[in-house]
């Protein structure tokens, strides 16, 4: 999430084409499959990851609004109507915003549907799957990573998509 950007800016978002594994030799070009794959797809990932990794610092941590708007843009429409939608989001998951914080209060999703975030921040996943890789950050606060993941596949369940997977990685800062 890029905190100077309103609602936050993705850092990365493309199909991944396939790396050419598994494609005739006869009738297709794995070579050159697996050479748009990394010049295409992995290098600008790795390059992604490597910014997103950096931890910038910021007044607010937008994620469900920025979740909302990747929904908004990717998954509605009629070209993806039918197809299965799928979302990995890098972050350490703290939401921050004037509506409502995950740094002071509980984790609970009672606390969140109170506020007024909660009405501001609905919008629907249509089905997507999920991927949360978590990145545990130190904080002024502790959190509870497994009450922290809990709460995030509560969001994710009551905005119509489904965790898939929740996996955690050391952060900095």
């Amino acid at each position: 999430m890029d905190p100077k950007v309103a609602g936050g800016k993705s850092l990365f978002a493309r199909c991944n084409p396939g790396d050419g594994s598994g494609l005739s030799e006869y009738t297709a070009n794995p070579a050159l499959a697996k050479k748009r794959w990394l010049d295409g797809f992995r290098e600008p990932l790795e390059d992604a990851l490597q910014i997103g990794f950096r931890p910038l610092p910021g007044k607010t941590s937008p994620i469900m609004e920025t979740v909302q708007r990747i929904a908004v843009e990717r998954f509605t429409g009629r070209a993806v109507e039918e197809t299965s939608k799928s979302l990995i989001i890098v972050s350490d998951m703290l939401e921050h915003e004037p509506d409502y914080s995950q740094y002071a209060g509980d984790l609970s999703y009672g606390r969140y549907k109170a506020s007024r975030a909660y009405q501001k921040f609905r919008t629907n996943l249509y089905g997507a799957e999920v991927t949360i890789f978590y990145i545990q950050r130190s904080s002024a606060k502790p959190i509870n990573s497994a009450d922290h993941i809990r709460f995030w596949a509560e969001w994710i369940r009551d905005n119509n998509g489904r965790l898939r997977q929740a996996n955690k990685l050391q952060g900095v800062g």
